[in-house]
């Protein structure tokens, strides 16, 4: 399973179609999944939010071996080094598959939040 995050942006939108054509299982975090193209809806799993939502982050990575992180431009943020610093806070100590042999994330979860 590989996660990517804005699944409707400009990169996002050009990823999805490749990785489904290439057999891949595929889950996106989407603000509004309504945005999705009709080539890929109900192909990719999909989790509602924002990808600088820690439970949106833990719900997406649950059981994903692979993320593709991109974090979304914002046009409104006052400072921008903070807006982009702020999708590493919370960020995932450790990432593995669940139930990997020496992780100390919880059984639920794929990431251990810092």
């Amino acid at each position: 399973m590989i996660v990517v995050t804005t699944p409707t942006g400009n990169i996002g939108s050009k990823l999805l179609p490749l990785l489904l054509a290439a057999g891949e299982s595929v889950r996106v975090i989407a603000r509004d999944p309504s945005k999705l193209s009709a080539a890929v809806q109900g192909k990719v799993e999909i989790v509602q939010g924002s990808p600088d939502d820690p439970a949106v982050v833990d719900r997406a990575f649950r059981g994903a071996s692979s993320v593709f992180w991109l974090v979304p431009p914002s046009f409104r943020a006052a400072d921008v080094r903070e807006y982009y610093l702020g999708f590493t806070r919370p960020r995932p100590k450790r990432s593995r598959p669940t139930g990997s042999s020496g992780s100390s994330a919880c059984p639920a979860s794929a990431v251990t939040w810092a």
